[in-house]
């Protein structure tokens, strides 16, 4: 007798508890809407017809029906639902002349200490000191991504009729203005240095280049005058390819690249180096007509080289052969066999 009382006044413990929470669930869903801190949509959807929902009357229904273009009545004639995605809320603060400028100035710094590779929230980190403190003292991380997501040098509206003529369109004008100011305030060495550099880059643009001797193989390809003795940049080109016909269109050929990057420094008799893919006797000829000297290997397969000067196994080790013209010098030398 004992016992059964006991196990009936356990089970009824148990109704309770359960009931209990049922009740509180119940209070949550209806409260849910109102309080809910959740980020995410949530989408409701159910085929479920039951007897027991509330039909709404034909009055209800043209009651509401003057109020109804921008939203959906449920059947209550009382939930609305919005047809306009709601905005959600960003950080799109106004930018002004002074934040684009230090950003750009985090940009070149970051790129002077070589942590272009590296992940933006280890420059923002300053837990432990790892980060760059000019960096997270400037601005937040958060308003960093944000302007290098939104940020735009020209109008997207006239944007594709641009793009027809010139590949290069979208940053054109920046680039311009750019590639001026380099030559407009600085006074570069009496030597300097023509290359190509490949800039890192994976995503989805027409010009972009595989080159797999580079250690990044896929990018932009850039052609660049640059004063070695501080490293400072005179001038840009970006390779484009083919581009259609119109102003911007170009030629390709290492001599006219070279001749279009030293223009700024013609008649100055500085001397330029370069390798053996910007190296031509054509071009050297061009340079000595603009005042101006060059330096720089060449390849073999050139016709103007001599038999003698290429390999040969009866070459002495550390030998040189010299040959000269009126407008140039010609020198092989051997470090060693093969």
């Amino acid at each position: 007798m004992l016992n059964n009382k006991r196990l009936r006044l356990e089970r009824t413990l148990d109704e309770n508890i359960i009931q209990n929470w049922f009740d509180d669930f119940s209070s949550d869903e209806e409260s849910f809407g109102e309080d809910s801190d959740s980020d995410e949509d949530i989408v409701l959807r159910s085929d479920h017809d039951t007897n027991s929902e509330e039909e709404a009357t034909d009055s209800e229904i043209d009651e509401v029906r003057e109020n109804t273009d921008n939203f959906y009545i449920g059947k209550d004639g009382k939930t609305k639902w919005c047809k306009i995605k709601p905005p959600r809320s960003r950080d799109a603060r106004l930018t002004c002349v002074t934040e684009i400028r230090a950003f750009i100035g985090l940009l070149y710094q970051i790129g002077s200490f070589r942590c272009s590779r590296k992940n933006i929230h280890q420059l923002w980190d300053n837990s432990k000191g790892n980060g760059m403190e000019s960096c997270y003292l400037t601005m937040s991380e958060k308003r960093f991504r944000f302007l290098v997501r939104c940020l735009r040098f020209d109008d997207v509206h006239d944007r594709a009729v641009r793009k027809q003529f010139d590949k290069l369109a979208p940053i054109r004008d920046i680039f311009t203005l750019m590639v001026d100011n380099f030559q407009k305030y600085y006074c570069p060495s009496e030597y300097v240095t023509i290359d190509e550099q490949l800039l890192a880059f994976r995503g989805k643009c027409p010009f972009r280049q595989y080159i797999p001797s580079k250690p990044a193989k896929y990018g932009i390809k850039t052609f660049a005058l640059v004063d070695p003795r501080i490293v400072y940049t005179l001038n840009l080109e970006t390779y484009l390819g083919v581009q259609p016909d119109g102003p911007y269109k170009i030629s390709n050929a290492s001599q006219d690249v070279v001749l279009r990057l030293v223009e700024p420094i013609f008649g100055t008799n500085r001397n330029i180096t370069g390798d053996n893919w910007f190296t031509s006797m054509p071009l050297i000829i061009s340079l000595k007509e603009k005042k101006l000297t060059y330096v720089g290997t060449i390849r073999k397969n050139k016709r103007e080289i001599p038999k003698e000067f290429l390999l040969n196994k009866q070459r002495v080790e550390t030998s040189s052969v010299f040959g000269f013209q009126k407008e140039c010098a010609l020198v092989s030398y051997c470090p060693k066999k093969k």
